[in-house]
């Protein structure tokens, strides 16, 4: 078992009023599946196998950084996994996912969303193609960052020698590179700190809009008061429901939109 604890088993108060929603990314339907078979060990029909796809999100997890003075720091991310468009390439949508954003008033639902574009013949870091976060998706205030190998993009920066994603201090939007990215001020400004050491959040593998592995993620996730969730709302919450995570938008849409995906290449 992992270190991450793996399952089959995302501004408040005045700040609000001019962080205003926009209309969302359609969702587009990407060639994952390809009609490929559902099998016993391919429940969501991808063309990868289940076990896999967990083991994939685990290995290639960037450093998460939550500021060690947050202070709602529950959180927990639910994955997408799918092939790219580069042959042997896996792209891993994740949607990172929190209790609650903790500025004045506190409110029910938080997160941000990334995507990792991963070569699996190459262990670690070595294996990361290119990675992209987008922070407060969906309104005015939206940011997207990325970063990668691939010409014209930036190298990630790392905590602990490992590609990193911020999760901004009390409003917990997505950033990656957070010297260039976590810059934001006024009424959409954000505060990004260097953690000492990463998040190390419960992982579920959520499958495919048209072949789900999950319905709930309480009976079948980490949404549980047990386990430190304190948000009533977000109980039995579907996460291809399309009902908005509290604050965030509905985590359907944020790992069937292609904002969140980066370009790739191949590696040399």
């Amino acid at each position: 078992m992992s270190a991450h604890r793996v399952f089959v088993l995302l501004v408040v108060g005045a700040a609000a009023a001019c962080e205003q929603p926009i209309r969302p990314p359609a969702f587009t339907p990407d060639l994952a599946r390809a009609d490929r078979a559902i099998t016993a060990t391919d429940r969501d029909g991808d063309g990868l196998d289940d076990l896999e796809e967990l083991r994939l999100a685990s290995a290639y997890l960037p450093f998460l950084s939550v500021a060690p003075d947050d202070p709602c720091p529950q959180n927990g991310l639910v994955v997408r996994v799918t092939p790219a468009e580069h042959p042997g390439q896996v792209r891993l949508r994740y949607g990172w996912l929190f209790d609650r954003a903790c500025l004045e008033p506190q409110l029910e639902g938080d997160g941000g969303s990334f995507s990792i574009v991963v070569d699996p013949t190459r262990a670690g870091a070595a294996g990361i193609v290119a990675l992209r976060a987008v922070g407060r998706q969906e309104t005015t205030c939206q940011r997207v960052s990325s970063c990668g190998r691939c010409a014209g993009q930036p190298s990630c920066a790392e905590l602990g020698g490992r590609a990193a994603v911020w999760a901004g201090r009390g409003r917990h939007t997505s950033y990656a590179n957070r010297p260039v990215s976590c810059t934001q001020t006024g009424n959409c400004g954000a505060d990004c700190v260097d953690a000492p050491q990463s998040s190390m959040p419960p992982i579920v593998n959520v499958g495919e809009p048209e072949a789900p592995l999950v319905h709930d993620l309480t009976d079948e996730g980490f949404i549980r008061p047990e386990l430190g969730w304190q948000s009533t709302s977000l109980l039995h919450h579907d996460p291809w429901g399309g009902q908005p995570f509290g604050t965030s938008p509905a985590i359907a849409a944020r790992l069937g939109a292609t904002l969140i995906d980066p370009s790739t290449c191949d590696l040399p």
